[in-house]
């Protein structure tokens, strides 16, 4: 479902990064009504955190897994 959701566009008129991909797309597809102004905090992880070293869509992953972890 995830991988439809990007194919279809639902990141397409939004200027975001890898992290913030991944953390808008799980947003949407887990529901975790993340606001906006929480999804802006992966912004700083895209890009391997501005400096190629680690993956943005792996932190923005691993954001993922924790905030699920947490409504748990």
């Amino acid at each position: 479902m995830m991988k439809e959701l990007y194919l279809n566009g639902i990141t397409k008129d939004k200027d975001l990064n890898c992290a913030e991909t991944v953390l808008y797309v799980c947003n949407q597809n887990y529901q975790m009504n993340l606001s906006e102004d929480t999804m802006k905090l992966s912004s700083a992880f895209g890009g391997g955190m501005c400096i190629e070293d680690k993956c943005g869509a792996l932190t923005a992953g691993l954001m993922c897994l924790g905030v699920s972890a947490k409504t748990q």
